[in-house]
């Protein structure tokens, strides 16, 4: 019985990371640059630039996952690829901006997560995306 038992979860593990054979949409990964009256932004070593991509469902209902994107700080560039690095699902996605400084957001909460005025559709086309926290873009209308 125990070899029986452990045969099955042998083969359960194995198969476990093909899943049921569909595939769901391809995962994309994003880019873009954080930037201050149209130049680079590069935080004070005391600063931590954090940049984070919530999806917005069509019934506006609550994001189920949030992506983080990798920051440099000697250029202020961002890379999002979701999680576990293999992307994320192609989508309209509002981009959270924080500047952390002793664990407060200097921005004051401008680019969080209910307030950012920069939402982006995410899909194969999407070409490198510029935030400017000098010159905020209009608010959308999409709170998730």
């Amino acid at each position: 019985m125990r070899g029986c038992l452990i045969s099955m979860l042998i083969l359960v593990l194995a198969y476990a990371p093909t899943g049921c054979g569909s595939k769901g949409p391809k995962l994309l990964k994003a880019r873009g640059q954080v930037v201050k009256d149209g130049e680079d932004y590069i935080p004070d070593d005391e600063e931590n630039l954090q940049v984070c991509f919530i999806p917005i469902a069509a019934d506006m209902s609550p994001p189920r996952n949030w992506y983080a994107a990798e920051v440099d700080p000697a250029t202020g560039s961002f890379y999002a690829s979701g999680g576990e690095k293999k992307g994320m699902p192609p989508g309209k996605y509002r981009v959270m901006i924080e500047l952390k400084k002793n664990r407060k957001d200097v921005l004051g909460g401008k680019f969080d997560s209910q307030n950012s005025p920069y939402v982006f559709d995410i899909d194969e086309t999407s070409e490198l995306m510029v935030v400017d926290i000098a010159k905020p873009a209009p608010k959308v209308n999409n709170s998730p």
